[in-house]
């Protein structure tokens, strides 16, 4: 077969790869190649002969990138509550610590290294 390749719904649910002139019918000089349920089968396949690459299973590529997209759609929708509540942690530690920036570093660094200072006696604490 020479010429681009295109889809035509030959029935309905049918789609049908070929090159030429998809009206011209039996006789003519359209030359089908393939069958396909959906549309979008169709259309990987002519992306395919065209040399576009993807191979024939680009739409199952397709599905499963897009259920893949619905399933770290439900993660995140998950995890918001929670990376929320860690954010208002962050905040309330960096009041209490009177930190001025809360960045996790900075959080993390002063945090660490005001635990790790003695707190001062009651008497020591009078004198001063």
């Amino acid at each position: 077969m020479s010429g681009p390749y295109l889809y035509t719904q030959s029935e309905p649910n049918l789609w049908t790869v070929g090159t030429g002139d998809p009206r011209s019918g039996i006789g003519g000089n359209w030359e089908p190649d393939s069958d396909h349920g959906t549309r979008e089968e169709a259309a990987a396949r002519v992306a395919y002969l065209n040399g576009g690459g993807g191979g024939p299973d680009l739409a199952a590529q397709l599905a499963a990138a897009q259920a893949e997209c619905k399933r770290l759609r439900a993660a995140l929708a998950l995890a918001a509550p929670v990376v929320a509540a860690a954010s208002r942690r962050v905040r309330d530690h960096a009041a209490r610590f009177d930190i001025d920036c809360c960045c996790d570093l900075c959080v993390v660094y002063r945090t660490t290294y005001r635990a790790a200072q003695p707190e001062p006696a009651p008497a020591e604490e009078a004198q001063r």
